[in-house]
């Protein structure tokens, strides 16, 4: 009896131990992804922003990693999925400001091209 006793009180203590480390990870998470979704973009001046149609949230996600705008696109991606605005992105051309942070900018490709000479490319 005292085995089974011993082997509950261990799983009782890993279980949470586990629950309080995963609590802690899933807080950390958070706190970054709020954090680097809330910084500037890093761009000096406008930049435009060319979105084909049919281009993934995650190819667009990329191409501003490779245009040196952000570092990481994975919390752009999880947080335009949160908003449920990932699906709500157009084609089109827009325009970047010094200043716009990721989160500000799921609210431009909403199917508004900002360029007004420039027609959107699925109106083409």
């Amino acid at each position: 009896m005292q085995l089974r006793s011993i082997v509950s009180n261990n799983l009782i203590a890993f279980f949470g131990a586990f629950l309080v480390s995963t609590s802690l990870s899933i807080y950390w998470l958070y706190h970054d992804m709020q954090q680097v979704i809330n910084e500037p973009l890093k761009i000096q001046s406008i930049e435009q922003l060319n979105i084909t149609p049919g281009m993934s949230l995650t190819s667009i996600a990329q191409s501003m990693v490779s245009e040196g705008w952000i570092k990481h696109p994975y919390y752009l991606i999880l947080q335009a999925r949160w908003q449920k605005k990932a699906r709500l992105i157009k084609a089109g051309e827009f325009a970047i400001e010094p200043g716009m942070t990721q989160l500000t900018l799921l609210d431009v490709g909403k199917g508004h091209s900002i360029f007004p000479n420039t027609p959107r490319r699925s109106d083409i």
